[in-house]
């Protein structure tokens, strides 16, 4: 019971941890933060119960599991940082994706994919711009033109301000 209650409880928090990261991410929409926001707050009361359930078993065990506060779970921001990990069936916080330098270096990855992404947007962005300011050009000159052939003196003032 014991094991199945740290696996539970593990399984959260990391699940919990992935989603406050995802938080955190630039690139991440409205709506998005708004469904994370709403899964975080609905994780944490499982969350609560999960740790009522660990830490009566953990009273229990032999030998005595250490207790764990919702506030020492809250604090944590890193996979590293769970200490309950070290005491489930397979120590994760030895595996790659678990390590701090792979996780920057993964966001590092992500982040740089994303820039590539919006330069891309950018460029067709500054294109279809250049496309506007010389349509714009070539309707005002016509517009001068045409102006010129009806009134002179409105088409000089009309160029004196553009």
């Amino acid at each position: 019971k014991y094991k199945n209650a740290l696996d539970e409880l593990e399984r959260l928090v990391v699940q919990w941890l992935f989603e406050l990261s995802k938080l955190n991410m630039s690139g991440t929409g409205y709506k998005l933060w708004q469904q994370v926001t709403k899964a975080l707050q609905r994780r944490s009361t499982a969350i609560q119960n999960a740790l009522k359930k660990y830490n009566a078993l953990a009273r229990v065990h032999t030998p005595p599991r250490p207790q764990l506060s919702w506030n020492e779970i809250v604090e944590y921001t890193f996979l590293g940082e769970f200490e309950l990990l070290r005491h489930s069936r397979t120590d994760i916080r030895d595996a790659a994706w678990a390590q701090p330098a792979q996780r920057e270096v993964t966001l590092k990855v992500l982040r740089l994919e994303r820039a590539r992404e919006e330069i891309q947007r950018l460029d067709i962005e500054a294109q279809r711009l250049r496309t506007f300011i010389w349509d714009e050009i070539s309707t005002m000159n016509k517009c001068l033109t045409d102006l010129d052939m009806t009134d002179s003196g409105l088409a000089a003032e009309v160029r004196k301000h553009w």
